[in-house]
């Protein structure tokens, strides 16, 4: 069983390695957050366990999704949803 876990985590890194411009993005916020991978490694929550929930909780609040085109295309309805996203989950 650990042996096609291996496996396909080897695969996964080479099928993102070949993909850079899509996820060169990461290693910019790896960085950011002290996370020693590349942008094609694999990531799992073993990563962010040294990272505190304040400080995930205060980079989501500078979001602003209401300038986005995605957010602008969205019904009144969906766009108050995700607005009320942090106070009602």
């Amino acid at each position: 069983m650990m042996g096609i876990i291996k496996r396909s985590k080897t695969a996964y890194s080479i099928y993102n390695f070949f993909h850079k411009k899509e996820l060169i993005h990461n290693e910019i916020l790896f960085q950011k957050w002290g996370i020693k991978k590349r942008y094609f490694s694999p990531v799992s929550s073993k990563d962010f366990k040294n990272i505190s929930i304040e400080k995930l909780k205060k980079e989501a609040d500078k979001i602003d999704f209401s300038s986005s085109v995605l957010f602008k295309r969205l019904s009144d309805t969906d766009q108050k949803s995700i607005l009320s996203f942090q106070e009602n989950g």
